[in-house]
């Protein structure tokens, strides 16, 4: 009973001193939420203990557990985080003429990933109420333009650089601006809309190569998909996007303010040779 009671302490103790090291584990693990993927953590506890009194010599953890010595760090490498968003910018539809061309539409990509990623970029005429109004026409000539100096605008330097389908890189925390740009048919009639679509789908850096998800490991860097599933934006009719595909879309729509013009023509019978002016009749000679 004498050697038990002495024991008790130290083995409350090492575990206390186990469960702290643990703990400070667990701790960096949490950390690397916001860290670059392929960053390296490392982590190594160190335990301190004392047996009838009489300080021992630390001992320092291991991936394999460690009993004596200084121990090894346990390492394992930041996974790469897929996540992004796709937004029409500015809330309110573009008002367009009939026959106007080079007509603009904005939207805003973040990516919110550790990652910097390459995206597939891909605008389309979609059939759905945005901003409250039903799609009726459809328009033309939709392409993708890089907006440089984000300001809603198609500038001539904008155009000059073409049309763009993918974007080779975008950091992480960085919003790249952009404009889908298309030609509005003639003989529109005053408050019809178009609705179109922006899709922005996550590849890899550079290569623009596909991303796929794999089984984790320590050492190695996967894909996790963390986009979340959301709406498009103001769409009565949005179909919503699906959580976790490396993708994100928006919608936007061209609003036609047409001039409201009508021309009306009547026909008065002043006289005939044959009534004068009272009760004229259309004759030949009135």
């Amino acid at each position: 009973m004498k050697l038990s009671t002495r024991r008790a302490p130290h083995a409350a103790r090492l575990a206390a001193l186990i469960a702290a090291g643990l703990a400070l584990g667990a701790t960096q693990q949490a950390m690397a939420a916001g860290t670059a993927s392929g960053t390296s953590i490392s982590n190594l506890s160190t335990l301190s203990y004392s047996v009838g009194g009489v300080t021992q010599a630390n001992i320092g953890s291991s991936e394999t557990g460690n009993t004596t010595g200084a121990g090894t760090p346990t390492t394992f490498a930041v996974d790469n985080k897929v996540n992004l968003t796709l937004t029409e910018t500015g809330n309110t539809y573009t008002s367009v003429s009939p026959g106007a061309t080079a007509q603009v539409t904005a939207f805003a990509l973040t990516n919110l990933g550790n990652t910097a990623q390459g995206y597939n970029l891909t605008a389309a005429n979609v059939s759905a109420t945005v901003f409250g109004v039903a799609d009726s026409f459809d328009v033309t000539g939709v392409s993708i333009y890089l907006d440089a100096n984000a300001n809603g605008v198609l500038d001539p330097a904008e155009s000059g650089a073409g049309a763009i389908t993918s974007l080779a890189t975008v950091a992480p925390d960085a919003t790249v601006a952009l404009l889908v740009v298309a030609n509005i048919p003639a003989g529109q009639a005053n408050g019809t809309q178009s609705s179109v679509s922006l899709t922005a789908l996550a590849r890899e850096e550079n290569t623009l190569a596909a991303l796929t998800e794999a089984a984790n490991t320590q050492a190695g860097v996967e894909i996790v998909f963390a986009d979340a599933a959301t709406t498009a934006n103001v769409s009565g009719t949005d179909p919503g996007q699906t959580a976790r595909d490396a993708t994100a879309f928006a919608y936007d729509a061209y609003r036609v303010a047409a001039a409201i013009i009508s021309v009306s023509k009547t026909a008065t019978v002043v006289c005939d040779p044959f009534n004068g002016t009272t009760s004229p009749k259309n004759i030949p000679g009135a």
